[in-house]
Formats: C-alpha cells, structure tokens, sequence
C-alpha cells in the first residue's frame, strides 16, 4: 500500500483537493481520496511531493506503426504532401519498424500516458500492446486501396480485428475519413457490426470535405445502433457552421461525438489549428491526441496541453487536464479504469512540477514524472 500527497491533487471526478493524499493498493488500485489534512507529515509511511497529482493521461489519437518516419517529414509542407508521401517513406525493414514502436510505447509511458487510442494498417504493435502497462484501443483503420475491392480491404480489415482479439485486445474497424473511405466501404463496416463500437475518422482535415455532404456521411455513423461512441480527429477545417450543423443533430445522434484535437501535429504539418475556442463553446466533450511520430517531436500529451494553453489563454488548465484524462477515458470506453481519481480505478498517479499555484495553471518549466 502506497500513500501519495502533494500541495495540490486533481481528482478530475470532482474539485481540487489541497494537502491531500492519495492510498492506492501495491497493484496501483485507488483505494480512497483523502481530504486536506494540516498535519499530513505526521502520517505513517506518507510520500509528499511538492507539486500537483493528476491522473494519468489517455492519448485519443496515434499511429504507433509510423514510429520509425520520425524526422522524415519538413515542417510545414500541407497535409497534401505528407499524405502523399507516407507510403512512400513507410516501408522499412522490420527490425527498424519494430524497436521504433517499442520505443515510442515506452516514452509515452515514461511521460504518463495510461490510455491509447492507437490508429493501425497492420500487426506490427499487437506483440507490444499485449506486453505493455498502457491499456491500448486499435482502430483498424479502412481506406480505398487502388485494384482492391471494398470487400477485400474489409477482409483484411477483418482478419486483422481478429488477431487482436485473440490477445484480447480492444479493437475495432473504422473509416480512414469521408475523403479517403467510399461510403460503400463505410456501409460495409457497419453492417459487419455486431457488438457495439467506438469508432474513430479523420474529420475536417481536407479541403475536400465541404459541409454538407461530410455531415450527412457522419449520420450514417452516427445512426447505427452499434456505434457506442465516434471520435472526429483534428477539426482544423471545423467552421462555425460545421459546428452549428453538428449541435442541430438529434440528441441520440449528438451525446456519441467526441472531439479530437492534436495540436502540435497541426501545427507541424500545416502550421494551422483548429477553432478551440469555438469547439470548447460547442457542448461536445474534447480530447486530446498526439498523431504519429512522423508529424510530432514526441508522444507526449503534456507538451499537447501546453501547446493549448500557450495557443489558446482563455484556457483553464483544470478543463484541458480533463481533455486529456476523463474525456479521453470515456472516448475510448476506458471510464471505468482510467481518467480520474476514483475508487477502484487504475488511473496511474503524475506529479507536476513548477506549477503556478496561484494562477492554477502550468508554466513553460513545468514538468511531468510517473509515481505509479
């Protein structure tokens, strides 16, 4: 048994709690939230911490299998051309492709990251997903593949989900995007749907995706019975009235959308983000994500959170933390293990450091460290 106190904790579930500590079992199981306590270095077996507890994070949006294509995209170059050039750098030998993934998953544990929403086109990361501490979601993602019929890139989607069930890993088929993924192969997916699903789309991302017809495509997501959740990722063409379409959408179809920002892949590949301000507005639970290593420096959801606030003031730190911690959990159907301080979650316990306590929020010398 472990008994972690700090200055300040951020249950997430509910306020802040000052001089407080955290009893967690030796599995890491939160076994209660103590309140503040005057005399906390009066009690028995007690670590104290100069900074805040939070949670562990949950990264909504990644691709492990592009590990190895870091440092291979120039900055800046459009979303045009680093699509067109991710198949031509993505080939390697296995060994390299492997230990990059290896590699990533460890960093984004060493940097907090309790959950993942993991973006796949192969098996390359099942072998490291069913080995790691970080409770993984793959979304296989489907795309129109040149001299391929639907039906078999939905075959070898298939084929894929199956071997990751057989690790017993979560997992589930999902459109690419409206732009990349025929509505044929969108119906496929979902007629093959026999439990319920979160799913996962690049949304907003192209010029191509006009309002109208993206909206009336997501209803075909959104409708279907077995569709639990459905995370819309990057947003960075999200106009007002795309937003507006979206709060005008039927109360079954509305309470499934989760919004996805990753800020610095943004920012890397076009220079651009999306209207936080306007999404934050908007009613729909916001997450955050990394993307690949090919379009961000590191997989870090800390550095995703200071880019927001650095970009975006009017932010609180308490409500971007909750982005990245609970809101993911729930996206990704892990509410029940991760994202919060609550009893009989395994949600990892961080400690920030130079935290800026009398303005709640982080500084540029803050720093992240795992404690469980």
């Amino acid at each position: 048994m472990r008994k972690i106190a700090a200055n300040l904790i951020f249950p997430i579930s509910g306020p802040p709690v000052k001089n407080g500590y955290l009893i967690l079992s030796d599995e890491g199981e939160l076994l209660e939230v103590c309140g503040g306590s005057e005399t906390l270095r009066e009690i028995s077996g007690l670590e104290y911490y100069s900074g805040i507890l939070i949670p562990g994070f949950v990264n909504v949006h990644c691709h492990l299998e592009l590990s190895h294509l870091k440092g291979k995209f120039e900055a800046g170059k459009g979303l045009a051309s680093f699509l067109e050039n991710v198949p031509k750098l993505r080939e390697a030998p296995e060994s390299e492709i492997q230990g990059a993934i290896q590699q990533a998953l460890r960093y984004m544990w060493s940097r907090g990251i309790n959950g993942l929403g993991d973006v796949i086109n192969s098996p390359h990361t099942l072998n490291f997903k069913a080995n790691s501490p970080v409770k993984s979601h793959s979304f296989i993602e489907l795309f129109s593949l040149p001299n391929q019929s639907n039906q078999s890139v939905l075959n070898k989607g298939n084929v894929l989900y199956e071997a990751f069930k057989q690790q017993k890993l979560s997992a589930s088929l999902a459109p690419h995007s409206f732009y990349g993924t025929p509505t044929k192969l969108i119906n496929l997916i979902l007629d093959g749907l026999s439990v319920p699903q979160n799913l996962s789309i690049h949304y907003k991302e192209h010029p191509k995706e006009s309002n109208h017809a993206s909206t009336e495509k997501l209803r075909l997501l959104l409708q279907h019975p077995m569709v639990n959740q459905l995370l819309l990722v990057h947003n960075i063409n999200m106009a007002p009235e795309c937003i507006q379409d979206l709060r005008n959408l039927p109360d079954e179809e509305k309470q499934k959308i989760f919004i996805a920002l990753c800020p610095n892949s943004n920012l890397y590949i076009e220079n651009k983000l999306p209207p936080v301000n306007l999404l934050q507005k908007s009613g729909f639970p916001i997450c955050l994500g990394t993307d690949s290593l090919a379009s961000n420096g590191q997989l870090s959801v800390f550095e995703e959170i200071k880019t927001l606030l650095l970009q975006f003031p009017e932010l609180t730190f308490i409500e971007v933390l909750s982005w990245a911690t609970l809101n993911g959990a729930w996206a990704l159907g892990f509410e029940k293990q991760l994202g919060s301080f609550e009893s009989g979650k395994k949600p990892g316990v961080l400690l920030v450091e130079a935290f800026d306590f009398k303005k709640q929020t982080l500084t540029a010398e803050s720093t992240v460290t795992r404690l469980v």
